[in-house]
């Protein structure tokens, strides 16, 4: 596609959780624990009037929603700040370093003075209804980050507390647990300057890693996530959020860029029928239902339910249009159906014989006065439910006369997207008034300043001369997440060679899944600490490695050393080794004169299975084949 000629307009926000000692505003502990809860207390949140008086669009939508929100609270994790009982302490002078910190690595505009704000949130991630924020820096004409399309700049930087992690929902319950909440973390947003997904991709990589220079983020999935800001041109701009997977930004953006030119053709194809506007027109035709032998009305029906009808008119076959991805124009409507707690719609353009209702909607079109050009549509549920979501869908139908609703959509695994809420508004943020401004000094800044992390190019070059590190291999680790891992484990075990150890942390993942079909993200870091361990006291070969770290996976209360002796990978003696080559040797004496040492390395490698060290194996078979 040319990106350029549609017009993409693309900018992106990286919010990265910081590795602190202490929560944002309290002394909590910043882990998601394992623990069990010890409590559970229950909200409703209610949208409020910003400082200007006006109510955010976005909260307003979620409190129409009537949630109920259900909290786990824990031991170490939690106190009476995360439950809004109590006001936030002071904030946290770690997490604003490492904030400051990279605030000067990007080259911001640093303020004198630091004020936080108040962000109005109430779709239950926070039990006081708002999230707390605070500016750190703002961007420079010298803020920017280079790419293969172009430079991008830097628009701000913001310190602020991490949500509540969501555990389910059902119906109209939402849960969710506290140990996340006040995690301290950066959000860190560019101007629209990107005008390609791979740039997108990038500027994500770049930020992320800026990030782990500075060896004070926490690891892991879900520690990292970027919300991108799409549009195109006639479009509107889509608020993309929660993606967690970097190697996805690139395909959420083509997607986006898809779905929009769709949405656009989808209302050309109206207009050019005649299309002018769409008239509300909602009807009960529960009577029409009533004798069904369709399971789902007859479920409905059973419950007290009702059957709500409206007409889209002149919409006949553009609910099978694919929007991307296989997602239909029908598919996004349900979207916004779930989205107010209703699983979807009954509609015209669908294979009615598999709901058993062929008749009864061809009477509803007769009732109606609908044409073959006009899609009827019905919704089974509670009364108010139901008319509600059928006032909503002729809402978004009205917006395919415009051509695309600004709204916030939510990042799905696949690259895909869902309907979320209403974009935000400007009246969403308001000052806190517990926590006095806090002053940034001369004296810090300089401290800071002089502290300032290696940039990512420059400790590339440093690990190649310093360590011996291929090209390849220094990229690869700076691009990780195991960059701050890779540093503390050089430090730890300095008689291995540091090849050794990025290899381990780079490979061993996918080999843990290609070999042993296991989860990767099960690997804990003393894992690689223990296994390290054994490496540097010879009491394991690097062969081994895999291995070991496979058996902590399966069994995490067993110590390195003991799977070691349970998998028999313990290093044998020099003694035994040339004891078993020299027999290796007498057998496969005809196979080294036909394909040489270099082949018979392999075979000797593969019966010592990892009990013995490739350059010690491979001088002894130098010696005995001498002799």
């Amino acid at each position: 596609m040319d990106y350029k000629q549609v017009g993409l307009i693309c900018g992106i926000e990286i919010h990265q959780r910081l590795d602190t000692k202490y929560k944002l505003f309290c002394n909590c502990r910043p882990q998601i624990t394992e623990e069990e809860a010890i409590q559970k207390i229950i909200r409703k949140l209610r949208a409020v009037p910003g400082e200007l008086g006006d109510v955010d669009p976005a909260a307003l939508y979620e409190y129409f929603r009537d949630k109920t929100f259900i909290y786990d609270y824990f031991a170490k994790e939690t106190c009476l700040v995360e439950l809004d009982e109590e006001p936030p302490h002071p904030v946290n002078s770690e997490a604003l370093e490492i904030a400051l910190t990279i605030a000067e690595m990007l080259k911001l505009y640093i303020p004198d003075e630091v004020h936080v704000m108040r962000k109005t949130v109430i779709d239950g991630s926070n039990t006081s209804g708002f999230q707390r924020t605070m500016n750190i820096g703002i961007g420079k004409e010298t803020s920017l980050i280079n790419t293969n399309h172009g430079p991008v700049r830097i628009k701000d930087l913001e310190l602020e507390e991490e949500s509540s992690g969501i555990i389910e929902k059902t119906g109209n319950r939402m849960m969710f647990r506290l140990d996340r909440l006040g995690i301290p973390l950066v959000e860190i947003g560019t101007y629209p300057d990107i005008h390609h997904p791979d740039q997108a991709r990038e500027v994500a990589e770049a930020l992320g890693m800026i990030c782990r220079m500075t060896g004070k983020v926490q690891r892991g999935l879900g520690t990292i996530r970027q919300d991108v800001n799409v549009s195109i041109k006639d479009g509107a701009r889509i608020e993309i959020k929660g993606l967690q997977d970097l190697r996805l930004v690139a395909k959420l953006v083509e997607n986006e860029v898809l779905r929009q030119k769709n949405l656009l053709e989808i209302k050309k194809i109206l207009l050019d029928k005649g299309l002018k506007e769409i008239k509300e027109k909602i009807i009960d035709v529960t009577d029409i239902f009533k004798n069904s032998s369709s399971k789902i009305i007859k479920n409905v029906l059973k419950k007290k339910g009702r059957i709500i009808a409206t007409e889209l008119p002149k919409f006949h076959g553009l609910m099978k249009k694919i929007i991307y991805e296989k997602k239909t124009l029908a598919k996004e409507f349900v979207d916004y159906c779930k989205a107010h707690g209703v699983q979807g719609f009954i509609h015209t353009d669908e294979d009615l014989s598999k709901y058993k209702l062929e008749t009864e909607f061809e009477n509803l079109k007769k009732k109606i006065k609908a044409t073959d050009e006009d899609i009827v549509l019905i919704i089974a549920g509670e009364e108010n439910q139901s008319k509600e979501v059928a006032k909503i869908l002729i809402e978004r139908a009205k917006q395919c006369l415009i051509g695309i609703p600004e709204e916030t959509r939510f990042a799905q695994d696949d690259g895909t997207t869902i309907y979320a809420r209403p974009l935000p508004g400007s009246a969403r943020m308001y000052p806190e008034t517990d926590i006095q401004p806090v002053t940034i000094s001369n004296e810090l800044l300089s401290k800071i300043k002089e502290n300032l992390p290696e940039m990512p190019e420059k400790k590339a070059n440093r690990f190649i001369k310093e360590y011996k590190l291929p090209k390849e291999m220094a990229t690869q680790i700076i691009h990780s997440h195991s960059l701050s891992q890779f540093e503390e484990l050089l430090k730890k075990y300095d008689k291995i060679k540091a090849s050794i150890i990025a290899n381990t942390l780079l490979s061993v993942p996918s080999e843990i899944k290609k070999k042993y079909n296991l989860d990767p993200d099960l690997i804990q870091p003393r894992f690689f600490e223990e296994v390290l361990g054994l490496l540097q006291q010879n009491k394991i070969a690097k062969e081994g490695i895999t291995e070991v770290i496979a058996g902590l996976i399966k069994t995490t209360k067993v110590s390195a050393l003991k799977i070691a002796e349970q998998k028999d990978l313990l290093m044998l003696p020099k003694e035994k080794v040339t004891e078993i080559i020299k027999q290796l040797i007498k057998e496969n004496k005809d196979f080294i004169e036909k394909k040489g040492k270099k082949a018979f390395m392999g075979i000797a490698m593969k019966n010592l299975k990892g009990k013995a060290d490739g350059k010690l194996v491979n001088q002894i078979i130098n010696d005995l084949i001498k002799e």
